[in-house]
């Protein structure tokens, strides 16, 4: 049976593993707004202007790269995008500055062609 001590440092662990895959994921987006929106879209994303959570177009990115659950993944936060595990710990990562520009600009219309199309209703 392990004990309280190493559960904690294997909890541990495990965050800074996730923290330093989404930031690798994040970082290889691109350098500027506009690679991170060219590998956006060249892997088919799409997103909802000023979303933090399930439609933003990074966390979006995020969920497909780590194959896990939208559930609990957010950029609330407009300097890090934060992960929410099933045990209730949270896992941060720092938005590169190419990411938080994309977002600004995205947000503003500047990627119309990222834009998730909407029906209405008749």
């Amino acid at each position: 049976m392990m004990s309280a001590f190493w559960a904690r440092a294997a909890r541990g662990k495990k965050m800074e593993t996730i923290s330093a895959r989404v930031g690798r994921i994040l970082k290889d987006l691109g350098e500027s707004a506009d690679q991170v929106a060219r590998a956006l879209k060249a892997q088919g994303i799409q997103g909802v202007r000023n979303t933090v959570r399930t439609l933003n177009p990074i966390v979006r990115f995020v969920q497909k790269s780590l194959l896990l659950s939208n559930l609990g993944m957010d950029v609330i936060n407009p300097k890090a995008f934060r992960i929410i595990l099933l045990d209730g710990s949270q896992v941060e990562t720092a938005l590169p500055p190419a990411i938080r520009e994309f977002l600004d600009v995205f947000d503003q219309g500047g990627y119309p062609d990222l834009e998730m199309a909407f029906e209405k209703p008749d």
